[in-house]
């Protein structure tokens, strides 16, 4: 049977990124079978200190959820060891990914011509705020930035409320989406020429590629878009509705779907009104129109009005909390999740690979994932300087520098794959 997770058994990946982008793109790299090594300063990267949780032991669930299934070792770049240890590592990888700012990357000297220079083969993935030039190229950033600087805050609220951020981390995921694309596109063109590539990716662009439509829309119209709440801008009704009980979303897609949707909700007048007769006309009419179908949703109950509207083929599903959403049959049927117990936080639960794969004559198709959670900080700082050829004394010599730190060491048993 076809696994994902052994994918990219071989590849060797060098994550000297922080925070969320890069280290989820690295994440879904060892969720597909690479080995990943996470370089962190001794202190640990600024994600660890973000999101802890009592729940977890004081660890943070944004660094546990987004570094599944990797080795650390904790290495500070500021001293010539610390950064003598990374050029090995780096001699010795297929892939680096870095988030460094241009200016911190520069007095590291930690540039692609140096990298090439050590390895001709490497693929080096840059992920940066707003690009790798420019007048924001130098200037930090984090997800409620590149929301606000990309417009999509713009586009999102109610129509007469203020813009809005989206409630996920939107250009961090769709920027680790898009430089996992970008690392398998340079591998594959590695393959044919014998040389590595740079694959830069920025958040910016990040938050643009997915408003593409939107955006397209824009550039058409040359007016900037409304707010329209959980509603559509090619489709009405397609958007929310407040039931007796709770809340649903409905979306009519074609003009058979809208006639089932007015006999349901007892309205066949507006079935049959001119100024609905055609999806174009109810964009038009939207404000009026929302407000009727609203008034007639709010007459039922989620589950009554819910089983009416599956049986018409019209799509709706209650609007779920997190609580009900893992309870779900159909969450549960696809077993996105994976579970795995850390040292520190314990029993932890988190997102796996949703990538299937399959060969053609399997039933079943597996997504695969992690093999391991989290790795505590420096956890395995030893065996990689040991595999780098680094002898005990020279190891001990390091960490008495503090170019290197092993912290954890009671936690400090090798969970790679098995080849």
């Amino acid at each position: 049977m076809a696994n994902i997770s052994f994918c990219l058994d071989g590849l060797t990946v060098v994550d000297a990124s922080r925070m969320l982008a890069g280290p989820y793109c690295t994440k879904m790299l060892a969720d597909m079978g690479a080995r990943v090594i996470k370089v962190e300063p001794l202190q640990g990267e600024d994600s660890r200190r973000m999101g802890s949780l009592p729940e977890l032991g004081g660890e943070s669930f944004l660094y546990l959820c987004a570094n599944t299934g990797k080795e650390d070792i904790a290495i500070d770049l500021t001293k010539e060891e610390g950064r003598e240890v990374l050029w090995q590592l780096i001699s010795r990888a297929d892939v680096l990914v870095e988030n460094f700012l241009p200016r911190s990357k520069m007095s590291l000297d930690l540039v692609p011509d140096k990298c090439f220079e050590q390895n001709p083969r490497l693929v080096y993935c840059s992920l940066t705020s707003f690009g790798p030039s420019g007048p924001w190229a130098d200037n930090p950033g984090v997800d409620v930035i590149f929301q606000a600087a990309g417009g999509l805050m713009s586009i999102t609220g109610e129509p007469e409320g203020e813009p809005m951020k989206a409630g996920a981390p939107v250009a961090d995921m769709s920027a680790a989406f898009l430089a996992v694309a970008g690392i398998l596109a340079a591998l594959y063109e590695r393959e044919k020429t014998g040389k590595g590539k740079v694959v830069e990716v920025s958040l910016l662009d990040a938050i643009l590629t997915v408003q593409a439509s939107m955006i397209t829309m824009y550039f058409a119209t040359g007016r900037d878009l409304p707010r329209l709440g959980t509603g559509s801008p090619v489709l009405v009704p397609s958007q929310m509705f407040r039931t007796l009980d709770g809340y649903i979303a409905v979306s009519v897609f074609n003009e058979r779907s809208w006639q089932r949707l007015c006999q349901i909700l007892g309205r066949e007048d507006l079935a049959h009104d001119p100024r609905y007769d055609s999806n174009d006309k109810r964009i038009v009419e939207r404000e009026k129109l929302v407000v009727d179908l609203a008034q007639e949703f709010f007459r039922f109950e989620t589950a009554e009005i819910t089983v009416a509207l599956e049986q018409a083929r019209i799509p709706v599903i209650k609007v779920l909390s997190y609580s009900e959403v893992f309870t779900s049959p159909q969450v549960n049927q696809n077993a996105v999740t994976g579970t795995w117990v850390h040292p520190v936080a314990g029993q932890v639960t988190t997102v796996g690979n949703p990538i299937r794969l399959r060969d053609p004559a399997d039933e079943w198709s597996t997504n695969g994932g992690p093999t391991a959670p989290a790795p505590c900080l420096g956890q395995h700082t030893r065996e990689i300087l040991a595999e780098l050829g680094y002898s005990p004394f020279e190891i001990e010599a390091l960490l008495e520098q503090k170019a290197v730190a092993c912290h954890d060491e009671q936690y400090s048993t090798t969970h790679r794959k098995a080849r």
